[in-house]
């Protein structure tokens, strides 16, 4: 039998440590392996792909039209002028009528005050002399507004004083 130096004896050990280590490097190396081919955790996930989220188009022909007062009498006595002015959109059909009660004809009369396509400044406006055949009280207006396939109504109050 060899004797071995001290130097020798280290030098075997550290060879022999290094060997064992490697042997159980490979074999956790090894079960690391085949228990993520067996979970799948080590498959790969691809990434998210953003999504596009969908803006609502508004159809033109179901967009509502629009009907802003711009002027309404609403309290008009006898011998005065009743005037209502509203915006829409322009080349819309506007017709504007005051439903009144007549006092010579004992019902309700409609009264046209406008029925005209609106020009580039999209205003419809109309008027009428309210006289003492008309009944004190509250009366009624009437809004109509037609642009193709799409069409807007208001009905708006307003009072007749003697």
């Amino acid at each position: 039998m060899k004797a071995y130096t001290r130097a020798e004896r280290q030098r075997e050990r550290l060879e022999t440590t290094i060997g064992v280590m490697f042997i159980v490097g490979a074999i956790a190396f090894s079960i690391l392996i085949i228990v993520g081919q067996i979970s799948g955790a080590f498959t790969p996930v691809p990434a998210a792909t953003p999504t596009v989220e969908p803006t609502a188009t508004v159809d033109p022909a179901r967009r509502p039209l629009p009907l802003t007062a711009l002027q309404f009498t609403s309290e008009v006595s006898y011998g005065s002028t009743f005037y209502v002015q509203v915006y829409t959109e322009p080349g819309t059909r506007c017709q504007i009528a005051a439903r009144v009660f007549s006092l010579s004809a004992g019902n309700y009369q409609r009264i046209p005050l406008a029925d005209y396509i609106t020009d580039a400044s999209g205003i419809c406006e109309g008027s009428f002399l309210v006289t003492a055949d008309v009944s004190a009280g509250e009366q009624a207006l009437a809004v109509q507004l037609y642009n193709g396939p799409r069409a807007r109504e208001a009905t708006w109050p307003f009072t007749v004083t003697p």
